[in-house]
């Protein structure tokens, strides 16, 4: 790989996502620092993201597939791509201008890192109704996020790991993560803004609560056990 200065490619899952893609798609466009592909998989809309996507033109590699879930649409969305290195973002989140940049430098400092994450700052989508504005609660602060919109990782790293979890539900990156810890991912968590997390009204895991409940649960108490025991990468790796 280019340490200098490697290729990133962005893979964009979505189902159902008109509403809000398009400004997921302009905030990869607008980094500071280019990324080289975007690579958006329709997970089986029957909305208009089709059109949306492809108003983009050459900018966006746009595939589709018939419905099979997030964790299927990021691996289908990997398999297309070609960059050194790996970004994500959810159909209804932004990326920060600088994301792309601080992370790949992060990684320039660090040449043994696999992944980096940063915070995430949520905010609530200006058309909720007022209704359900005034049931959700965010938090104050941006907070520490192991999100597919605040991830870049090494091509290697991602496939020392293996796949994203190809169940239909909202837990493939959580369950990648917990797989992760236990194969001793290098990681580093910046402190810095690197994504915004949209809240409104059809967030999947919101709608899923119920049903994913018990798997977030394990998933957590296993992250938890393990960062009990995991060491952070030192700044001075080589």
């Amino acid at each position: 790989m280019n340490i200098a200065d490697p290729s990133v490619s962005v893979v964009i899952p979505v189902h159902n996502g008109a509403n809000y893609v398009a400004e997921a798609i302009q905030s990869c466009v607008a980094q500071t620092r280019a990324v080289q592909q975007i690579i958006v998989v329709d997970d089986g809309s029957t909305d208009a993201t089709a059109d949306v996507v492809t108003r983009f033109g050459n900018r966006v590699i746009f595939v589709r597939q018939q419905w099979a879930g997030c964790g299927a649409a990021l691996n289908h969305g990997i398999a297309v791509s070609s960059g050194e290195m790996l970004a994500f973002l959810d159909h209804d989140d932004l990326w920060m201008p600088d994301k792309n940049r601080i992370q790949l430098q992060e990684f320039q400092e660090r040449p043994m890192l696999e992944a980096a994450f940063g915070l995430v700052e949520q905010f609530i989508t200006p058309e909720l109704e007022s209704s359900l504005k005034d049931k959700v609660r965010i938090p104050d602060e941006p907070q520490p996020a192991v999100q597919t919109s605040a991830m870049l990782v090494r091509r290697e790293g991602l496939q020392r790991i293996g796949p994203f979890d190809e169940r239909k539900d909202a837990l493939a990156m959580q369950s990648w993560y917990a797989c992760a810890l236990r194969k001793s991912l290098r990681i580093s968590m910046m402190p810095v803004i690197v994504s915004r997390r949209r809240i409104h009204k059809s967030n999947f895991s919101r709608l899923q609560r119920a049903e994913l409940y018990q798997r977030y649960l394990e998933l957590t108490r296993e992250m938890a056990n393990h960062n009990r025991r995991a060491r952070s990468v030192p700044r001075n790796d080589k």
